[in-house]
């Protein structure tokens, strides 16, 4: 499937959260979620950042694909970064759709949010989203060993972090 032919990023809609909690549904290990409940209230704090302009939707024949979102602050201190939640479709991973998102973040944050510094964690030392963030030049901060429980299995949650040029 060539999908750089048919991909297509634009700012994300409050409709496509339907996808988003399809895909954590099947995915919802790499969250630190269990259950419907709170995939629901996941998914709509997530994609709720699409009235500030700061999710984008990355779509393949106009369906959605992929979501990448920045949780912007709301205090003035802390406002010169953020936290970044990304997810794609299974079927659509290592296809170039994570780095087309995280491509146009980075250009987001810096023409329009012009933040200095711009996190995510991971929950699994398996997560598909950790090649990613080295690619760009993410460095882990810290990690903490234990911090989810699914059944009787630890997952470590690492944060990482990367400072943005302006350039």
């Amino acid at each position: 499937m060539d999908v750089d032919k048919d991909l297509d990023i634009r700012y994300s809609k409050l409709e496509d959260v339907v996808y988003l909690k399809s895909w954590l549904k099947n995915d919802f290990f790499y969250y630190p979620i269990s259950n419907n409940k709170e995939i629901d209230s996941f998914a709509k704090n997530w994609v709720g950042f699409h009235k500030f302009y700061a999710s984008l939707t990355a779509t393949y024949k106009n369906k959605p694909i992929g979501i990448a979102t920045l949780f912007l602050m709301p205090y003035i201190k802390i406002a010169h970064q953020c936290w970044f939640y990304m997810a794609v479709a299974k079927n659509f991973r290592r296809q170039q759709v994570g780095d087309a998102l995280l491509k146009n973040l980075l250009h987001l944050i810096r023409t329009k949010f012009r933040l200095e510094i711009l996190g995510c964690e991971t929950y699994s030392e398996d997560c598909p989203l950790i090649p990613l963030l080295k690619k760009y030049q993410f460095q882990p901060v810290f990690t903490q060993q234990n911090y989810v429980k699914q059944q009787n299995h630890y997952h470590c949650r690492t944060v990482w972090e990367r400072r943005i040029d302006r350039h």
